[in-house]
């Protein structure tokens, strides 16, 4: 976050799960529960590797490498049903990013971008009780080409009306992190990040808008 440079921030763009939302362990727990009737398990750390990337194209890459004949919209449309009514109530905003998204509300224009499907993605936001926070949101089922491809981001920066070289990303994942890089964006790997440091950043673009302001008021 060192070479970030604010002044060119006008809106953001956010990931939703792992970055807004505390659901990366539940989703893991879905694939394996679902997973155990085609013999296709994850480790934790492919779990991480696959992040931001399409259930429905992980689960078709991964038959492919171990010779397996799978529904690859079978087993998503399966592993999303349970995550959404067995742990969507389980779901915890992430501490320090929600609050982050509320304060700058007013100010910078924000969106969501995920891999997750539509259907899923706008119940955790429903459930995070951030809709009216955010004034778009770019999903799998919204772009053909899918992290870490930029074409997630440039669709959020699209929705909310700012060129993508003034766009600040927050994501807690490398595909993600690869994306806002090809879409022109400065980013935030929000797991490398303290709550002081995002702190200190929120405080800052804070004080941006009031000099904004007062030079505005001044004219």
């Amino acid at each position: 976050m060192k070479n970030l440079d604010i002044k060119k921030i006008k809106g953001f763009i956010f990931d939703l799960d792992g970055t807004l939302a505390d659901t990366m362990p539940l989703h893991l727990q879905a694939w394996q529960k679902i997973g155990e009737q085609y013999d296709l398990l994850l480790s934790h750390q492919e779990h991480l590797n696959y992040a931001g990337m399409p259930t429905e194209k992980i689960v078709a890459m991964l038959a492919r490498q171990k010779g397996l004949n799978i529904d690859a919209i079978k087993f998503t449309r399966q592993k999303e049903a349970f995550f959404v009514n067995k742990l969507l109530p389980k779901v915890k905003p992430m501490p320090t990013v929600i609050p982050f998204l509320k304060d700058l509300n007013k100010e910078y224009p924000s969106a969501v971008g995920t891999g997750s499907n539509k259907k899923t993605a706008k119940q955790v936001v429903t459930y995070l009780g951030i809709e009216k926070y955010i004034k778009g949101l770019i999903t799998a089922d919204d772009v053909e080409n899918h992290k870490p491809a930029p074409d997630t981001f440039l669709a959020c920066a699209r929705k909310i009306g700012i060129a993508p070289e003034n766009c600040l990303v927050f994501e807690d994942a490398d595909l993600g992190m690869e994306a806002a890089k090809n879409a022109g964006m400065q980013a935030v790997n929000i797991t490398e990040e303290s709550d002081e440091v995002m702190t200190n950043l929120l405080n800052e673009l804070k004080k941006r808008v009031h000099l904004c302001l007062k030079l505005s008021n001044k004219e």
